[in-house]
């Protein structure tokens, strides 16, 4: 009989997108396609009416959203005025449903469960009888301390979150981080003697392979011929919202002809704002959030991408996007340089260096230079994580062996 895996997240695809999610969904997914009985547990999908055979979707009420928030925000204003704080909140009002999720968990009867850290999940649902809990650490609140281009970060709400997790921690029998810079930050940042082995996150290949593009030129009133370039959570200040702008503006000045941006994500009143204002062959496509599969449709027929993001576990927008075939051009932060192959299947560029990464993408502009590496991108995507290994490598863990 297969194993019975419990992966618990935030959210997942058709309901809810980002890099856990989405990770946290492939995983399920190469794990159904392995033979193993796997289900999804979420907890911040409240009213959400889907009916679905492998996913239990709960949530809290906007109001005791809200009212988790208003307190929270009170305290740090005493403590630690001018800080940005959120951690403490979303673990408080995501207790709710993870408590809920405790029975539901518990009736499936798990071998295996795999918690996400976002939201400390773990601390409410405990440790189900008889099942080996795995950790995936993708998150991790230092990694948003000390940025100079976000309003400054709460310390006590980082150390009050990791407190939180550290207690998780004492029942997780192994811990996986998607990339070696996360490796590095959990052993900076928590208390456990484990082992923690690096897994990059699981994608469903076959998946991406089968989604048909779906081509926004004639949409947007552009030639077959024009350049397209996808921008990923072009709306989330960490990914840097604050360059879109910016970098429109300027690509779509170094050319006299009509060029495309497919903004991905929720977009904010002030960048919907800015939009407004871009030069007039700048033709941009921003219809907020979309399914996972309708997202992916688009990427795949754009010409290469662009993202300015500001901190990164291991980019799973990124590693998505080559598997379509799509070279990105980013910044050198994070776990960037483990997904993107430099000049390979994309072009990393020194953190916060804005004018190399807006050279980087005037050079993908243009049609040789980007039809040479579009070629090598999937290719390289697919050798690097499209194989069996990285599948098997997590296998293992659950199986309690070492990758």
């Amino acid at each position: 009989m297969p194993k019975r895996v419990a992966i618990v997240s935030s959210s997942c695809p058709p309901a809810g997108s980002g890099g856990v999610s989405s990770a946290q969904y492939n995983l399920y997914r190469v794990l159904k396609r392995n033979g193993y009985d796997a289900k999804i547990f979420t907890f911040n999908d409240h009213g959400v009416s889907l009916v679905e055979k492998d996913v239990t979707r709960l949530g809290v009420p906007k109001w005791f959203e809200r009212s988790i928030d208003l307190v929270t925000r009170l305290y740090f204003r005493i403590v630690e005025p001018g800080t940005l704080a959120y951690h403490v909140s979303e673990i408080l009002s995501f207790a709710w449903p993870c408590a809920r999720l405790r029975s539901r968990i518990r009736a499936f009867r798990p071998e295996v469960m795999v918690l996400s850290d976002h939201g400390c999940p773990g601390l409410m649902i405990g440790r189900p009888p008889g099942c080996r809990t795995i950790l995936v650490s993708h998150h991790n609140p230092t990694r948003f301390l000390g940025n100079p281009l976000w309003k400054l970060h709460s310390e006590r709400d980082s150390r009050i979150a990791i407190l939180f997790e550290n207690l998780v921690l004492r029942h997780v029998d192994a811990v996986v981080c998607p990339s070696e810079y996360m490796r590095d930050m959990f052993r900076k940042t928590y208390q456990y003697p484990g082992l923690v082995t690096v897994v990059p996150n699981l994608v469903d290949t076959e998946l991406i392979a089968n989604i048909p593009a779906h081509d926004l030129r004639s949409e947007l009133g552009l030639p077959q011929d024009a350049v397209l370039i996808y921008i990923p959570s072009a709306g989330n200040a960490y990914k840097g919202s604050r360059f879109m702008f910016e970098i429109i503006r300027r690509l779509a000045q170094r050319t006299p002809k009509d060029i495309g941006f497919y903004l991905s994500g929720s977009i904010g009143q002030e960048l919907a704002y800015e939009l407004r204002f871009v030069p007039s062959n700048a033709k941009v496509h921003a219809p907020g959030q979309v399914g996972y599969e309708t997202n992916l449709a688009i990427v795949k027929a754009c010409s290469f991408g662009v993202s300015p993001t500001l901190v990164e576990n291991f980019g799973m927008a990124l590693l998505e996007a080559n598997l379509c075939g799509v070279p990105m051009v980013s910044f050198d932060v994070g776990g960037n340089a483990e997904v993107i192959g430099h000049e390979l299947s994309g072009i990393l560029v020194s953190y916060l260096d804005l004018e190399a990464l807006i050279a980087g993408a005037f050079r993908l502009m243009g049609e040789r230079g980007r039809a040479s590496m579009r070629s090598e991108t999937e290719r390289y995507a697919m050798n690097k994580f499209g194989g069996h290994e990285t599948g098997l490598a997590f296998m293992q863990i659950m199986d309690g062996g070492v990758a």
